[in-house]
């Protein structure tokens, strides 16, 4: 939400000074952070909470990679 605000604000992002350009680049570092690290907890609980479910969609994920 946060990200989306900066954009609307601050205008296209070809049109923004090096300081903003910054400025954003860091609050969307931060958001990745929290987002991988809340798929890994959610990954946990989902290991922990349905082994079945989680050993099946490692599977499959892996299964997707080898035919990529």
């Amino acid at each position: 939400m946060h990200l989306t605000e900066e954009f609307r604000l601050r205008g296209e992002w070809d049109d923004l000074a090096q300081d903003d350009i910054d400025h954003i680049s860091d609050d969307f570092e931060r958001v990745l952070r929290l987002l991988l690290i809340n798929g890994m907890i959610n990954s946990l609980f989902l290991k922990t909470a349905f082994p079945d479910f989680w050993g099946t969609a490692v599977r499959r994920l892996e299964c997707q990679g080898k035919e990529q």
